[in-house]
């Protein structure tokens, strides 16, 4: 199956045998159809599997509706890699709501060590790691 990184601009049709166990692996993979040009995507069920028979009986309000079906993904929320992923995230936010002086994307990168913002993200970086010591191996 295609997935996350594969973006190959001249793909024009896709053929997908069967239905994915999961509702985002299908809408990863067909999307990868059609970047450039127009595509299209056959998908061919097996009669035989109910989950396939299923999809096939209700495929157009399935992919009119697919986005309500992709599955939760489970996170542990202070596992190094999440904080790794998610405080960066957290911070850029803060910063860039916290005033109209950061909102346009020309203005991001326009922070500086004496800005105000700035000892507001310090502090705050110490307030967290304070926070989530007693739970994380940092």
């Amino acid at each position: 199956m295609i997935s996350v990184g594969v973006d190959v601009k001249r793909l024009g049709v896709m053929a997908v045998t069967g239905q994915p166990k999961n509702t985002a692996e299908y809408i990863q993979a067909t999307s990868r159809v059609g970047r450039t040009f127009p595509g299209i995507v056959f998908t061919v069920y097996n009669w035989a599997r109910p989950r396939d028979l299923s999809h096939y009986e209700r495929f157009e309000h399935y992919h009119a509706t697919f986005y309500q079906h992709v599955e939760a993904l489970s996170l542990t929320p202070f596992a190094p890699r999440a904080i790794d992923r998610g405080l960066a995230a957290l911070f850029i936010s803060l910063v860039r709501l916290a005033g109209r002086e950061f909102n346009g994307n020309n203005q991001a990168g326009r922070i500086e060590r004496n800005h105000p913002f700035y000892i507001l993200i310090s502090n705050l970086k110490k307030i967290l790691i304070v926070q989530t010591k007693p739970v994380t191996f940092i």
